[in-house]
């Protein structure tokens, strides 16, 4: 669950957003809902919070304060941020800062603002579901004896990450071509470089088996992803 603080000051306004937005995405758990700076900071230092929907003008002040204080938190970890206004020339001014998701203007329909939130949810989603990936490449390389400090097993690492993001079989058919390549301007080496790294990385991880036929750079690249795809 996505735990989101809601930091307005118009109840009118925060009753039409939970009923008609938030209250339809099962991900979201609206945890807090602050009318003040001094109660949004209070909320935020001392929980954990995913998102944070900000109005603008709050009672006490402006909700960039509150976005100041956060960026100077270097303890917190960061939530996301949705700024929310009428004041558009003003809100669009926050564009360049960094740690802002995404700037609402409160004029806009329901779908809208539905629609941004969904986003944000699905590219949680995407972040969630590529750790994941990494996590299972890594745990399948070092189950086969694979040692991270070797510049190899990372090739072979990233190798895989790029052949399961593109959902492309296909590029196996030409590993130096169609994946090597792509490692290559990543990493800022030749491919023949990334070649040697990874065949000397395979050698030395399976040396001391009879096996080692079997277990060619393509073969472990093959058997892995298959592995993920299914």
């Amino acid at each position: 669950m996505i735990k989101v603080l809601i930091v307005e000051n118009d109840f009118e306004y925060i009753k039409n957003i939970l009923n008609k937005i938030l209250y339809k995405l099962d991900e979201i758990n609206v945890k807090f809902i602050a009318t003040t700076i001094k109660d949004a900071l209070d909320i935020i230092w001392n929980n954990n919070i995913d998102l944070i929907l900000l109005d603008f003008n709050l009672l006490d002040g402006k909700g960039i304060e509150v976005l100041k204080k956060i960026k100077n938190n270097n303890s917190l970890k960061k939530p996301d941020i949705i700024v929310m206004s009428e004041e558009v020339e003003q809100i669009n001014g926050l564009k360049k800062e960094k740690d802002i998701y995404a700037i609402i203007n409160k004029l806009q329909n329901e779908d809208y603002i539905y629609n941004v939130i969904k986003q944000y949810i699905w590219k949680l989603k995407y972040i969630e579901n590529n750790k994941n990936i990494r996590e299972t490449i890594i745990f399948y390389l070092k189950n086969m004896g694979f040692n991270f400090k070797y510049k190899g097993t990372i090739y072979i690492f990233e190798a895989i990450e790029y052949i399961h993001k593109c959902n492309n079989m296909d590029l196996l058919d030409n590993l130096e071509k169609n994946v090597y390549k792509y490692i290559a301007l990543k990493n800022k080496k030749s491919i023949n470089n990334i070649k040697t790294n990874i065949i000397k990385t395979a050698n030395l991880t399976f040396i001391d088996k009879k096996s080692i036929g079997q277990y060619t750079p393509k073969s472990i690249i093959t058997d892995i992803t298959i592995q993920l795809m299914k």
